[in-house]
């Protein structure tokens, strides 16, 4: 499933230096020696404060140009502007020729805090969820992808394979993303690595770097809004190229890869002495998991 890497310390190496990649909160000091790539999965979360606190020569990847500044002037450990959304894959997220069944695909835990009932007057919602911690809220309009017979019975809940989760994508005029505050939101990127354009409200966590004219509209978090921008979103249709959409999620992607690269290539050149070649260690960074899950 799409949400696979939550909850793991993905270790990484290069020649002997290891890398490890937080995702999550985790205080560990059994590794003093290597390097660690702290992201950020909260808009200005203490978390990253934390764990470059118990991880050695840490760097903090903030997911915009606000928790650049919110982090660099709280700490002395390495901090850049590198969103996270960078690291997914995009040999799985990407373009299907299929048939256009949904008029909006939401893909969210069920928390309140994702704000879903903004696209309650949108006809034809797909919702695909997950629980995040705990269950606060089953979406009760659209078709709930996840559940047999479109109930809202946790017992007749199935999980989805990214590979059907593409499928399902690619099946759906837009993607829609509610929440006012979150991280970077990976939902965001996967909508737009599958070409989907998106209808967002504002928001605060990064996601929104990766928006333009071009591949979303954003909207007021009210009912009314998310119905208009959805209107005009489906009168304009042929203006967002979802080729053009995937493209320049890849490029900006590519842009924050370089920037981490460089960077954990300084550190190792300083730090150990090593000559580093930048592509082998480039596609060493390049995604959170390099196995075939699919």
């Amino acid at each position: 499933m799409f949400r696979y890497i939550y909850m793991r310390i993905l270790n990484l190496e290069y020649k002997t230096i290891p890398i490890f990649r937080l995702v999550d909160d985790i205080n560990n000091n059994n590794y003093q020696n290597g390097i660690t790539l702290i992201t950020n999965a909260w808009h200005n979360s203490d978390k990253p404060l934390k764990q470059s606190k118990n991880w050695p020569n840490s760097i903090i990847l903030a997911n915009s140009e606000e928790e650049y500044e919110y982090y660099i002037e709280k700490t002395e450990t390495n901090v850049i502007f590198c969103n996270h959304n960078s690291f997914l894959n995009e040999e799985r997220f990407k373009i299907i020729e299929n048939k256009k069944q949904y008029n909006m695909l939401i893909s969210s835990c069920f928390s309140y805090y994702k704000n879903v009932s903004m696209a309650k007057n949108i006809d034809n919602v797909l919702h695909v969820g997950y629980i995040n911690e705990k269950l606060e809220y089953i979406p009760d309009f659209g078709t709930r992808a996840n559940f047999i017979n479109n109930s809202m019975d946790m017992n007749d809940y199935e999980w989805i394979c990214t590979k059907k989760y593409v499928n399902l994508l690619n099946s759906s005029l837009c993607g829609g993303i509610f929440s006012l505050q979150e991280g970077a939101c990976f939902t965001s990127s996967e909508y737009l690595l599958c070409g989907l354009p998106v209808i967002s409200t504002k928001s605060l966590g990064g996601r929104d770097i990766f928006y333009n004219k071009e591949n979303s509209i954003i909207c007021d978090s009210n009912t009314n809004s998310a119905l208009e921008a959805f209107n005009e979103l489906k009168n304009n249709i042929d203006f967002f190229d979802k080729h053009k959409i995937r493209e320049n999620h890849i490029n900006k992607m590519d842009y924050f890869r370089n920037i981490l690269t460089n960077t954990v290539k300084d550190m190792i050149e300083d730090k150990y002495n090593e000559t580093v070649n930048f592509e082998e260690l480039k596609t060493i960074l390049k995604y959170y998991d390099n196995s075939n899950i699919y």
